[in-house]
């Protein structure tokens, strides 16, 4: 998130966040070179690589890039934390798999986490009542 952030305040969110997917592709070179690729010369692995490339990570990459734009890096941080968690509790309600307990305890972490983030960032912002007498002495 910083790289993406020092590269928007240069350049279009959309060029850097090519920028970023174009220097985590160079970093797996080597895994590509050690895995079989096989399955990709299948129409089915194909299609299946176009959508996670494009859709689930390009598109969401561009979309993230975008909002860094207006909302503080900590609240981005903040909220991609929950990523791994909506998707576990996506893979229950929608796919029928089971979590461990080890795993439930993960996503209770994570959500008192965010509820604590959330609940200290209001605490440290002034009331609007109190703001605007600030404002207005």
């Amino acid at each position: 998130t910083l790289f993406l952030v020092r590269m928007i305040a240069r350049a279009p969110a959309d060029l850097a966040a090519a920028a970023a997917f174009a220097l985590g592709a160079v970093m797996l070179l080597t895994v590509l070179v050690l895995s079989d690729v096989g399955w990709l010369f299948t129409l089915r692995g194909a299609a299946v690589a176009a959508e996670l490339g494009l859709v689930a990570t390009a598109f969401a990459y561009v979309l993230y890039a975008r909002a860094l734009q207006w909302i503080p890096m900590s609240t981005a941080v903040t909220l991609a934390l929950g990523e791994p968690m909506m998707a576990s509790l996506l893979g229950v309600l929608l796919l029928g798999e089971r979590l461990t307990l080890i795993a439930w305890g993960g996503v209770l972490l994570i959500l008192v986490g965010l509820m604590y983030l959330t609940v200290a960032r209001d605490a440290a912002q002034p009331a609007p009542e109190a703001r605007a007498k600030e404002l207005h002495v």
